[in-house]
């Protein structure tokens, strides 16, 4: 199953995430992201049947939340367990993909699957 990305923020999210002083990156990463269309990315993937709708087993990470984590992936250069250690250290990457404080971070195999699975599917070059 397809998860979904939190709506609420918690408390630690509404300290961390308040500030008005901002990093060169997280700059950057704010006007991309305002700039890029997630949604439509997101439902290319949805259709392309790339994931199967089925109600057992734990949610899976929410797509968008990839797509983003790839896309940080591709930006910096970053391997797979260098993006997992920087989703976990910075600041501005949570922020970008999303990904609240009591949330975990996507270990570096969940990246390579979707990856892999995005490549199987011939997605790969559609989102790149």
């Amino acid at each position: 199953m397809i998860g979904k990305p939190q709506s609420q923020l918690s408390i630690l999210d509404g300290v961390f995430f308040k500030g008005k002083k901002r990093s060169k990156s997280d700059e950057l990463l704010s006007k991309v992201d305002k700039f890029v269309n997630w949604s439509r990315l997101e439902n290319i993937i949805k259709e392309s049947n790339v994931y199967s709708k089925s109600k057992k087993g734990r949610h899976s990470i929410p797509i968008i939340y990839m797509l983003k984590i790839l896309f940080l992936q591709y930006l910096y250069g970053l391997s797979d367990p260098q993006t997992e250690d920087a989703l976990i250290d910075r600041l501005s990457f949570r922020r970008f993909v999303g990904i609240s404080f009591d949330e975990e971070v996507p270990d570096f195999t969940t990246i390579w699957r979707f990856r892999e699975r995005l490549s199987r599917h011939g997605l790969d070059k559609a989102y790149f």
